[in-house]
């Protein structure tokens, strides 16, 4: 079986990509693929989406997102 990951990046949900992205997902499910999906909108990535890589990314609070532990 193959395995699929897709990344959501874009904002809008009822926007021409996000239309894209169903209609791959409903022929890849047909044809037996397992498919997981990643939806950025819904990761909480805002206090790191503010700050150059100079920043000190110390005093970022910790992201459950980013780090993938749950706390």
């Amino acid at each position: 079986m193959k395995k699929i990951l897709i990344v959501k990046a874009h904002p809008r949900e009822a926007g021409f990509c996000n239309a894209l992205v169903e209609k791959y997902i409903e022929g890849a499910r047909r044809n037996g693929a397992e498919i997981r999906i990643l939806d950025l909108r819904d990761l909480e990535l805002e206090p790191w989406l503010k700050y150059d890589w100079g920043h000190n990314h110390d005093s970022l609070p910790a992201s459950e997102d980013l780090s993938g532990q749950k706390n």
